[in-house]
């Protein structure tokens, strides 16, 4: 724990520091203290990547803040557009403006950097739009630390995964009907794996795969809006996984299979991969 210093008591007020999250550095810190902004112009669109949640009124005032900027620079017409996008590459809990911050509900109470943090980012960002307007380099800062592989999770971790008796991980539980129509629900269930072992970042779950002049080709993965991924804990370390595709008015007819991809943790903290692949089906 860590006890909040004179000064930083008079940055926060009036809010009181209940938890001095700024103070503590195990095992890493536990409060940002190097944030990324970023501005992208496309035309006369601006997107303003901001690291944290800005309330509407603040989110309102930084947005006519870069736009005083664009206006100053002579790039800002009729037409320019600026757009907030917020939680981008980090996060700093929210921004609240000065009052917002003096009355001390939720959002500010969650304002890390105290009363001026609005004016802090309306500082930067109108020199960083101006920069962008003007061509001017603009001095990069430090860099924000690579905390991959060094963050940590109050939920206890995966002990183990077992197959189904005399089965195997990827093993068919409930197979797909032999033919479906567009509107209708495709379900399969597999003997699966708990996804905690790989969450398969930039990767997937599931594929939907059509049969094309005999080669199979991924239409669909777990990202796309007509497919779900179910994880549910079977018995004491057993888990079923459900795959459903909801086939829209659009899908070509054919011949199709789902397939699911996983990783399963025995005992001795081994983790490895398995797949599972549904019987072949056809819409028509």
């Amino acid at each position: 724990m860590s006890e909040p210093t004179a000064a930083q008591k008079a940055c926060q007020a009036p809010k009181p520091i209940l938890l001095n999250t700024g103070g503590i550095t195990y095992p890493l810190q536990w409060t940002p203290t190097i944030l990324p902004l970023q501005i992208f112009r496309l035309g006369d669109l601006f997107i303003v990547g901001v690291p944290g949640e800005f309330t509407t009124m603040s989110g309102r005032r930084l947005r006519a803040t870069i736009h005083q900027a664009l206006q100053d620079a002579g790039v800002a017409n009729n037409n320019t557009l600026v757009v907030i996008a917020g939680l981008a590459n980090a996060y700093s809990q929210y921004i609240t403006t000065w009052e917002e911050y003096a009355i001390q509900r939720y959002e500010a109470a969650s304002t890390l950097f105290g009363p001026n943090t609005l004016a802090a980012y309306q500082q930067l960002y109108y020199g960083l739009a101006t920069a962008l307007a003007t061509h001017t380099p603009y001095p990069p800062g430090p860099t924000p630390p690579d905390l991959s592989g060094k963050t940590f999770s109050f939920q206890p971790g995966v002990i183990v995964d077992e197959p189904p008796l005399f089965g195997h991980f990827g093993k068919v539980y409930q197979d797909v009907s032999p033919s479906y129509t567009p509107g209708q629900l495709v379900t399969v269930v597999f003997y699966g794996a708990n996804p905690r072992n790989d969450l398969r970042t930039q990767d997937t779950f599931l594929t939907v795969e059509q049969q094309v002049n005999g080669q199979w080709q991924v239409v669909y993965t777990d990202g796309d809006w007509d497919t779900k991924y179910h994880w549910q804990r079977r018995y004491v370390a057993e888990s079923l996984i459900t795959i459903t595709w909801q086939i829209a008015p659009t899908v070509p007819a054919g011949t199709y299979r789902i397939q699911h991809f996983g990783n399963s943790k025995a005992l001795s903290g081994t983790i490895s991969p398995y797949t599972g692949t549904s019987s072949n089906f056809v819409v028509s």
